[in-house]
């Protein structure tokens, strides 16, 4: 007889010991599931914090400055819109803004998570000064007769 093992221990007794020993090794199995799933998670969030925006995203930003700049120009029948160079100014202004805003090189690269904010961005953009006076001089030429 081993000198720790109990005299008279009951069948029950050592049901309940493998029973108990039992429930730990689940308790192990449990917290190694939570590791892993802490770990994926983690992986997970990485992950989409650096999608770039999908395709329709990416429509929807194209559509959105577009709508924004024609709008700036006077419409698509505006003098302004039809000037190639002055056009071309106010696209550059606004991709500009959403790349120095974003830290990213091109329109395209905007982080899936951003997608809202780069929506708000683009509806709430304005124009500086200097552009919007080329944009009424522009539109409006018999002003400037005097």
């Amino acid at each position: 007889m081993n000198k720790n093992e109990i005299v008279g221990q009951s069948k029950d007794h050592t049901n309940a010991i493998t029973l108990i020993n039992s429930i730990g090794q689940i308790g192990e199995a449990i917290q190694a599931i939570s590791t892993q799933m802490t770990n994926h998670e983690k992986r997970l969030s990485k992950v989409e914090d650096t999608m770039r925006v999908n395709g329709i995203q990416e429509m929807k930003l194209t559509s959105a400055v577009n709508k924004r700049v024609i709008n700036w120009l006077g419409g698509k029948e505006s003098s302004a819109y039809n000037n190639r160079s002055i056009r071309g100014k106010v696209y550059s202004a606004i991709n500009k803004e959403i790349k120095r805003y974003f830290g990213i090189p091109r329109r395209a690269e905007i982080p899936a998570k951003d997608y809202n904010e780069a929506m708000e961005l683009i509806e709430n953009w304005e124009l500086d000064k200097q552009l919007k006076e080329e944009i009424f001089i522009e539109n409006n030429p018999l002003i400037n007769i005097f």
